[in-house]
């Protein structure tokens, strides 16, 4: 923490001598990042960016600092930017990932984490938050094998414990079927399939009118029944 402290006077003492050395000015932002003082990293880098908007690593950088203080949107922007500069960056791809996973933009993470993987394949938390991404498009059998991957490389990953025990419950649910019928008052009866009990409603409600109802099945319960 000392040294920290010590480093950031010596780039201060730099940046007195030489207002325009990006390099001082970055370097200042890195500590400050290491810190935690992710709003005054944020400056400096924004400082050195006037001067030289041109590396990838303060980009990367200003990224990391901007999503410890949840600011996702940033987040990406900064990523793109540091993207542009060094495209083969897998951390920036996965980071890009997990910042859309957290705005809940689950197809562009996939497509982010899948090109992390593809320069890094061992990259254990992109395949987590690509797991994550699909488990959230209820795609479980893919999540899964996501998680078993990510497992393979860092197998105590508690977050992708968690995701597995998550993927493997949702796949033993029943699968929801929709169902649908027509009733006509003319015949009083349906003339398009036929729901358990709602004959019934219909006659003792107003058998004298066009009814369209659907149902949604969870094998053979009933979770929920619209009549129009």
């Amino acid at each position: 923490m000392k040294r920290y402290e010590e480093a950031i006077t010596c780039f201060d003492n730099a940046i007195e001598i030489v207002p325009g050395n990006a390099r001082a000015w970055r370097n200042k932002a890195y500590t400050l990042n290491n810190l935690g003082r992710y709003e005054e990293a944020i400056e400096c880098f924004d400082e050195s960016m006037e001067i030289d908007s041109k590396v990838a690593r303060a980009w990367r950088n200003k990224g990391y600092a901007l999503e410890n203080l949840e600011r996702y949107e940033e987040v990406i922007v900064c990523f793109d930017k540091a993207l542009q500069i060094d495209s083969k960056n897998a951390r920036a791809w996965s980071h890009k990932g997990y910042a859309l996973n957290t705005l809940k933009r689950y197809e562009e993470a996939v497509t982010c984490l899948d090109k992390a993987l593809k320069i890094n394949p061992n990259y254990a938390s992109a395949w987590y938050h690509k797991g994550f991404a699909l488990f959230n498009l209820e795609k479980y059998e893919d999540a899964i094998r996501c998680v078993d991957k990510a497992l393979a490389i860092k197998p105590m990953f508690e977050d992708v414990l968690n995701l597995n025990s998550l993927a493997e419950e949702k796949l033993k649910e029943p699968p929801v079927t929709i169902e649908r019928a027509i009733f006509d008052p003319w015949k009083r009866d349906f003339v398009e399939s036929a729901l358990p009990r709602m004959k019934e409603w219909i006659n003792r409600y107003d058998p004298g009118a066009y009814w369209f109802a659907v149902s949604l099945q969870n094998n053979s319960d009933t979770i929920g029944v619209v009549l129009i």
